[in-house]
């Protein structure tokens, strides 16, 4: 029999060899007798749609997918194209997980623009509804074609699949980022948005203080055009966005000024640093009423009171100590980047912090199963990491090997679950001294 004939022959076969007629079987699926008729008769067959496949399938006791692969062979060709048909297939693929029947159907169509559309419909709603590896393969292939497309929709192509390739990571994180970032400038203002947060936090992880600078400082005068001041707020701006976007508009503006200020401490430039702790702090002219705006607004004031402490400290004004544990006890959130300022400043000013790390050196891998926390997993791997670098070169400095050796160990550990070649490097540092204990001390 010939190819094209061999869905239509199958099912009529399976159907009459399961019901004494077709019209039993018409009555038994809920379809009319004459929509067989049009779909099975000699001459010009009307196609068969996918949802008439679907409950002849069903009626005929077999998995709802058991004729997709005809299906696709059948209907993805350039004679045979229709954008329902095509588009419903795709869906139901990706919906149910069946990534080698979707990437045989992609692969039947041709180098062509015309479909774009359709298989980036198809992938925005399956991006929607998470399902992300299905998504995934239908980006894939819009970016792999040669013909022309605009230049908005493959930027949105390469900023899904840059989302969805996101992991613990750091290393692999930074490579993705480089391969997004010549795309972002067309990026719809939305989209744009959120990644410029994702990327101020890869580069952050990364200790990429100069590129996080310019970034930042960019970052920082798109938000001021778009969403306005204090003194002359774009509201309906605001209100906008507020719809379109993962996160309240207040979240891009304040992680501007707060990776600004992250960018000049990374140089130890703390005074000018400090500075930016208010601009972050009194964002209340983004208060609309909402649970979320109220919930992020408390977020950047707690950052704004822990990060005056923390420029105090690295600045060598260690009267706040008592008052910052005292916060720190009360926002367990910020224990691990507060401990972090803390023992830099201990190392650099060569003041003792023993008792401060008695009460809180074993709560801190705890703090990593906090489902409820408000940084990411990998940024609280990421700091823990780096906190306990520091830890080594204090228990280093107080005369403490194998303390020192233990938090370095730790640290290594740390750093290998997300791939933080900066971390690895800081700790390559240390080797030096750690080369004048035996190896057993470890």
């Amino acid at each position: 029999m010939e190819q094209k004939n061999l869905l239509r022959t199958l099912l009529s076969q399976e159907i009459l060899r399961t019901h004494s007629s077709i019209a039993q079987f018409a009555n038994k699926s809920g379809l009319s007798r004459s929509t067989f008729s049009l779909m099975f008769r000699e001459e010009d067959p009307k196609p068969i749609s996918f949802d008439h496949l679907v409950k002849i399938t069903l009626t005929l006791g077999y998995s709802e997918d058991h004729f997709f692969e005809l299906y696709i062979q059948e209907y993805f060709t350039k004679a045979n194209f229709n954008r329902s048909r095509i588009q419903k297939i795709l869906h139901r693929c990706g919906e149910l997980g069946l990534n080698d029947h979707l990437r045989h159907a992609i692969d039947q169509l041709e180098d062509n623009a015309y479909y774009v559309p359709v298989v980036f419909d198809v992938a925005e709603e399956l991006t929607k509804n998470g399902n992300d590896k299905a998504a995934f393969l239908l980006y894939e292939w819009i970016i792999s074609l040669k013909t022309v497309i605009s230049t908005k929709l493959l930027a949105t192509c390469h900023y899904r699949i840059f989302r969805s390739s996101m992991s613990l990571d750091s290393d692999l994180n930074l490579q993705i980022l480089y391969r997004l970032w010549p795309f972002c400038p067309y990026l719809p203002t939305h989209l744009y948005l959120d990644a410029s947060i994702h990327a101020l936090n890869i580069l952050y992880n990364q200790r990429k203080f100069e590129e996080l600078d310019i970034l930042s400082k960019n970052f920082i005068l798109f938000c001021v055009q778009l969403f306005g001041t204090a003194t002359s707020p774009k509201l309906k701006t605001i209100k906008l966005y507020k719809t379109l976007c993962e996160r309240h508009p207040v979240v891009y503006y304040g992680q501007a000024y707060l990776a600004k200020q992250c960018a000049l401490e990374g140089v130890e430039k703390y005074k000018e640093a400090q500075t930016y702790c208010k601009k972050y702090g009194e964002l209340q002219w983004f208060d609309d009423g909402s649970e979320v705006a109220k919930k992020e607004l408390s977020k950047f004031f707690i950052f704004s009171q822990a990060n005056f402490w923390n420029f105090e400290l690295l600045q060598g004004n260690m009267n706040v100590l008592p008052e910052y544990i005292v916060f720190l006890e009360n926002h367990p959130e910020e224990l691990i980047p507060g401990l972090i300022t803390i023992v830099v400043s201990a190392n650099t000013f060569n003041f003792s912090i023993d008792y401060f790390m008695e009460r809180f050196e074993h709560k801190l891998e705890a703090l990593l199963e906090n489902p409820d926390g408000y940084y990411t997993e990998i940024a609280k791997r990421n700091n823990l990491s780096f906190l306990l670098y520091h830890l080594a070169i204090y228990h280093s400095n107080a005369g403490r090997p194998e303390k020192s050796l233990n938090a370095a160990v730790k640290c290594w550990n740390m750093s290998q679950t997300v791939n933080n070649q900066q971390h690895f490097r800081l700790l390559a540092s240390l080797t030096a001294f750690y080369n004048m204990y035996d190896d057993s001390t470890i």
